[in-house]
């Protein structure tokens, strides 16, 4: 997926639950932070915790 406004990361976090490849561009140095603290729970998270 590329997103080119990625904003908070929404797109990439859908990426990583649906076991695709994203490319982000973001020029706004906070939404890039908060886009990797996403993605990084994200990442952190058990298949069945992430709804919960």
């Amino acid at each position: 997926m590329l997103d080119p406004f990625l904003g908070g990361g929404t797109t990439a976090v859908t990426a990583v639950r649906t076991k695709r490849h994203c490319v982000g561009i973001e020029l706004d140095e906070s939404h890039t932070k908060l886009s990797i603290q996403r993605l990084k729970w994200e990442a952190d998270q058990k298949e069945g915790d992430r709804f919960a």
